[in-house]
């Protein structure tokens, strides 16, 4: 699913959302996550930038586990 067809998903989404960014994803251009980010009410959205993550590699920084943990526990 593209960042756009994402975008236009935000309206169903009723849950706090947090989203993760890898701040050297060489996939997803950071315009287009910031776009998914910019679709949600600020009330109800978080987002986190981890810089030096890349789009495959993001899952083995520990600030993204710790991001997650944070997330669900607040």
């Amino acid at each position: 699913m593209s960042a756009n067809n994402a975008a236009k998903r935000v309206p169903a989404v009723r849950a706090p959302t947090l989203v993760v960014i890898a701040g050297a994803d060489e996939i997803i251009p950071r315009a287009r996550a910031t776009a998914l980010v910019a679709a949600f009410p600020a009330s109800q959205i978080r987002s986190e930038v981890l810089p030096g993550a890349t789009h495959n590699g993001l899952d083995r920084m520990p600030q993204y586990l710790e991001q997650i943990e944070e997330f669900l526990t607040d």
